[in-house]
């Protein structure tokens, strides 16, 4: 969604919320938004419907074993009990579920986020996680 110049992603509908992320902000976090809001954004004509930019990712298949496959994969394992909470926008239990995943792995808080984020911002499904080679010069 395009909330005037700004792109957002629907993470959760609710009863009367929608859980939404900015798309293109490394510091965003979900948050919720009423969805009269957002009907008189569309009446408005200040939200729309938006290409999605990440599209892409769903189809893309990582090498079996590959590097690729296994940071996915194990940053996914990682950060599924934050991106599977219901109320992962209330920072005091998105935080105690973040110190539970720093005891558990050992990942730091800055790169629990960094993926979490990737991972909302991106389309909410393990591809969102591969590394971004193409940003880098490397090859997967």
């Amino acid at each position: 969604m395009q909330y005037e110049q700004t792109l957002y992603r629907i993470l959760m509908v609710f009863d009367y919320y929608v859980l939404w992320i900015k798309v293109h902000d490394d510091k965003a976090f979900p948050e919720l938004v009423e969805i009269t809001e957002l009907e008189q954004g569309f009446q408005d004509e200040v939200l729309k419907r938006a290409a999605d930019p990440y599209s892409d990712i769903a189809t893309v298949i990582p090498e079996p074993g590959s590097t690729a496959q296994l940071k996915r994969d194990e940053n996914y394992a990682a950060i599924r009990p934050l991106v599977e909470l219901e109320n992962c926008y209330e920072p005091k239990a998105r935080g105690k579920v973040v110190n539970q995943i720093m005891t558990e792995t050992g990942k730091t808080k800055q790169s629990i986020y960094r993926f979490a984020r990737r991972y909302w911002q991106r389309g909410q499904i393990p591809n969102a996680l591969l590394p971004d080679y193409k940003n880098s010069g490397a090859k997967n």
